[in-house]
C-alpha cells in the first residue's frame, strides 16, 4: 500500500510541477510602435503652457512614413510646441524638448500623424 500511495504523490508532484512550469513561461510579447518626430504640436492650453494627451506632427517630420504596428505607441518628439494664453491674453508658444510620449492611439490622417491617449517623459 505504501509504494502506491508514494507513487500516486509522485506522480501528483510531478504533474503540479509540470502545470507549474506551463504557468511560469514568459507571456507573448506584444507589439509596439516607435517613432522619432523631429517637431509636433501638442495644442492649446489656458494661462500656462501645458502637455495635454494628444499631439499633432506632420508626417514628414517623423521620417515620412508610419508603420502601424500596434499599441504602445512611443514616440520621441525632439521638440512638442504648446500654445497658451498669456497673462496678457494674447497667444504665446512654448517649446518642451526631448521628451517620450507613450501613446493609447495614433493614426494617419492626409499628411499628419495624430496620437492621443498619451504621457510623457523627459527623454534622458
Amino acid at each position: 500500500m505504501r509504494s502506491q500511495t508514494g507513487r500516486a504523490l509522485a506522480v501528483g508532484v510531478a504533474g503540479l510541477a509540470a502545470a507549474g512550469s506551463l504557468l511560469l513561461t514568459a507571456p507573448t510579447a506584444q507589439a509596439a510602435t516607435t517613432a522619432h518626430c523631429t517637431t509636433a504640436s501638442g495644442g492649446i492650453s489656458l494661462t500656462t503652457p501645458t502637455l495635454g494627451p494628444s499631439f499633432t506632427a506632420a508626417l514628414s517630420n517623423c521620417g515620412g512614413s508610419f508603420t502601424d504596428l500596434g499599441a504602445p505607441y512611443t514616440f520621441t518628439l525632439a521638440s512638442i510646441s504648446v500654445g497658451y494664453i498669456n497673462g496678457r491674453g494674447m497667444l504665446s508658444f512654448y517649446v518642451y524638448s526631448n521628451l517620450t510620449a507613450t501613446c493609447t492611439t495614433a493614426s494617419v490622417s492626409g499628411n499628419l500623424l495624430q496620437a492621443s491617449g498619451c504621457t510623457y517623459a523627459a527623454t534622458s
